[in-house]
């Protein structure tokens, strides 16, 4: 799942689940958006210890002064990319301390792929989410600071993104394959995983001296 959510006053009971893009804006210009992204971990598991995390954004556009990326862990799983809007998002007011990884160099527009190590300061706990209980990992993308303030805005592909979405400047389509990316590691040598939000499940695993791939599609628009 992933879908922005907007503050909008007159778009808050809105869902924004089928757009190409996922949004973090601040005062853009009278509003703000924020970016809620869902992974299955279901495929994991339980008790596997998780040793490497990472979320990849790929961002095609973007502006504004000077302000970082932040993310979030949101423990209410509860939501959908089709039924999310900001007034009834799980998290209205991220603490601080909810946040798991940042980028305070992501400014401007820098195009192409934006990595954010989940497991860097120790906040997210893989285990809770991982647990056969849970099985789903969710996250928030805002710009530094909220929604509030000067201007800035940093516009990434959603999983919806197809042939004329997600393009950067002067570049033609179709593209493909720039959907929300969520890499796990875990301590066996032999094995890993990325989950591919909605779009691909990649499993890659040593078999006598060889890799094999196992990978499953789920088109959306434009293409998956």
């Amino acid at each position: 799942d992933d879908a922005l959510v907007l503050s909008d006053p007159e778009r808050v009971d809105e869902n924004f689940g089928d757009l190409p893009f996922l949004l973090a804006w601040a005062n853009y210009p009278v509003y703000g958006a924020r970016s809620y992204i869902a992974f299955d971990l279901s495929s994991i598991p339980a008790g596997e210890d998780v040793t490497f995390a990472r979320l990849n954004l790929f961002q095609f556009a973007g502006g504004g002064y000077s302000s970082g990326v932040d993310l979030y862990h949101v423990t209410d799983d509860g939501w959908s990319e089709g039924t999310i809007t900001w007034t009834n998002q799980p998290v209205l007011q991220p603490s601080i301390q909810e946040i798991i990884a940042q980028d305070p160099l992501l400014t401007g527009r820098e195009p192409g792929w934006v990595s954010f190590d989940l497991l860097v300061n120790g906040v997210w706990d893989p285990s809770v989410d991982v647990a056969a209980s849970d099985g789903r990992l969710s996250l928030i993308v805002r710009t530094s600071a909220g929604e509030v303030g000067t201007q800035r805005a940093h516009n990434f592909c959603s999983k919806e993104g197809g042939s004329e979405d997600c393009l950067l400047l002067d570049e033609s389509g179709p593209v493909f394959g720039r959907a929300p990316q969520l890499v796990i590691g875990t301590p066996e040598p032999e094995f890993f995983g990325q989950l591919c939000a909605g779009a691909t499940v990649l499993a890659l695993a040593r078999r006598s001296g060889r890799w094999w791939e196992r990978r499953s599609t789920v088109t959306g628009r434009g293409g998956g």
